[in-house]
């Protein structure tokens, strides 16, 4: 897996999962293999546990060194609105099960088969482009400060609709 630059705790951090080894030790942590662990994500069916092994273990594999990830993700995943946590293990995750996402479309085949975004993974999680909102699985593919300004934005939502209530 390519690493990935993104913003948590006090800056930009990098996450990645390059090993095998790696994969295992989220998957002996969390207690799902990683297909299971990618369709728990996507059905919002998981714990905080799994989104906080999915961060602290993309540290790892992006260079942080064990105690300083546990540390941020002490203070810095439980502190935070659960969204946060969730927006950035989704895009960990996705890195690690889908790939990186193509910059141009690949070339067509010797068949005459467009290659396009059409049959891939992440196509199936964007909104399609004549909706009038977009798909809430949408922010995955945001960069760091876009996600950030999301996340604020629906927290304020539902401080709001608490405070109405």
């Amino acid at each position: 897996m390519k690493p990935i630059k993104a913003f948590f705790g006090d800056g930009e951090k990098l996450f990645a999962f390059p090993t095998l080894e790696l994969i295992q030790e989220l998957e002996a942590k969390t207690g799902f293999g990683i297909g299971e662990l990618v369709a728990r994500l996507r059905q919002h069916a998981y714990s905080v546990d799994e989104t906080n092994q999915i961060i602290r273990l993309g540290l790892i594999g992006g260079g942080t060194t064990p105690a300083e990830a546990a540390r941020l993700v002490g203070t810095y995943a439980t502190a935070r609105p659960l969204v946060e946590s969730y927006m950035l293990a989704m895009q960990i995750i996705t890195e690690l099960y889908a790939g990186p996402e193509e910059e141009e479309p690949a070339p067509e085949d010797d068949f005459d088969f467009p290659q396009d975004e059409a049959h891939s993974f992440r196509a199936m999680w964007s909104e399609p482009e004549q909706a009038d909102e977009p798909h809430p699985f949408r922010a995955v593919w945001m960069n760091a400060e876009q996600a950030q300004e999301a996340a604020s934005a629906l927290a304020d939502d539902m401080r709001a609709a608490y405070e109405e209530v």
